[in-house]
């Protein structure tokens, strides 16, 4: 190839967008996973009300997502074992925090 240049790498900067993008959507996913769970029509007013905040906190416009994933994971560990929610309901939040604990360590094992 003449001059260098290889047009099939890598734009500068492209794998943080792409990478970013990734991000989003598996916050969007999870969003709709809480929702998912919400609709448990038996859960204990404490634990969907924690479960609420969480998800408004993730749909926020704007912010660094690295802190609303922390406070999102700081709503759910707090209910997570209380005595009062179904097995179904519990491994459920389980399964979103760990979600959540996934995208926060990608992002800092990728800085």
């Amino acid at each position: 190839m003449v001059g260098g240049s290889n047009p099939s790498g890598p734009v500068s900067g492209s794998g943080d967008n792409m990478e970013e993008k990734e991000r989003e959507e598996r916050i969007k996913q999870i969003v709709s996973l809480i929702g998912d769970v919400l609709e448990n029509v038996g859960m204990p007013r404490n634990i969907r009300e924690a479960m609420e905040s969480a998800k408004k906190k993730l749909d926020e416009e704007g912010g660094d997502i690295e802190v609303k994933i922390g406070i999102a994971i700081n709503y759910l560990t707090e209910v997570s074992e209380d005595v009062n929610i179904s097995p179904y309901a519990r491994s459920q939040l389980w399964k979103i925090l760990s979600a959540l604990e996934a995208v926060k360590t990608r992002k800092s094992e990728s800085e």
